[in-house]
């Protein structure tokens, strides 16, 4: 019942649809006293089963999909001996992967 008023309410308020997501990020961030949460996208993976993984560090594994996002977007560019600027309002999971 509570998730059919939600969902009404931001499919014709896009202004209550965005105070809800504000809600909930800062919700996230403030306890995440762990720092779990170091990518905040939905992640990619590719479609073709017989292309080799990305090669990942132990620790790297629990973000596997979000980071193949960032790495399927970055070898677009030549990055080499070039300075980037990540604008987005995660924590800082993908620029420290790009770096």
């Amino acid at each position: 019942m509570l998730r059919k008023i939600i969902y009404t309410l931001c499919r014709i308020s896009p202004g209550f649809k965005s105070f809800l997501w504000h809600v909930w990020y800062n919700f996230i961030l403030n306890n995440d006293r762990d720092a779990h949460f170091l990518f905040m996208n939905y992640g990619y993976t590719e479609i073709e089963p017989n292309d080799p993984p990305l090669s990942l560090q132990p620790a790297e594994e629990r973000y596997r999909y979000c980071i193949q996002l960032y790495h399927h977007v970055a070898q677009a560019v030549d990055m080499t001996e070039k300075e980037v600027l990540e604008v987005g309002c995660g924590c800082g999971g993908g620029a420290a992967y790009i770096a």
